[in-house]
């Protein structure tokens, strides 16, 4: 089973999601940048949790 974390960051063309290896070191960015925080996630596959 392979384990990869997630996280998402604000760039001057928007948020953009990162997939972090157990090591530490970035996997894989998305390649554009996302008007939101939960349009970059929903691209990743993840459903943000309602506050």
């Amino acid at each position: 089973m392979t384990s990869r974390l997630h996280s998402t960051c604000q760039l001057a063309d928007g948020f953009h999601w990162l997939l972090i290896s157990p090591e530490g070191d970035i996997y894989v960015e998305s390649g554009v940048g996302f008007e939101t925080e939960e349009e970059a996630l929903s691209d990743l596959g993840i459903v943000p949790r309602d506050s």
